[in-house]
């Protein structure tokens, strides 16, 4: 399942991120990477952008980006 499509409240595993070279960069510094524990915290009105939880902290996602961020649960 993707990012965006994966159940809030539930720890969640990254396995795959299909994302163009410089947004994966971004990411990747703020911890987003194969294998890091992620959980969607809560998705806005029109599911633009996504809340969630990484190391501790809070960082919202664009719908778009995490489309194509592959995970599966814990």
């Amino acid at each position: 399942m993707n990012l965006s499509t994966a159940p809030e409240k539930r720890w969640l595993i990254v396995k795959k991120i299909n994302l163009t070279d410089r947004n994966k960069l971004r990411l990747s510094q703020f911890g987003l990477n194969v294998g890091s524990r992620v959980m969607v915290i809560r998705k806005a009105l029109f599911r633009d952008p996504l809340q969630i939880k990484i190391y501790g902290f809070f960082m919202s996602i664009r719908q778009k980006d995490a489309d194509k961020i592959i995970v599966e649960i814990e």
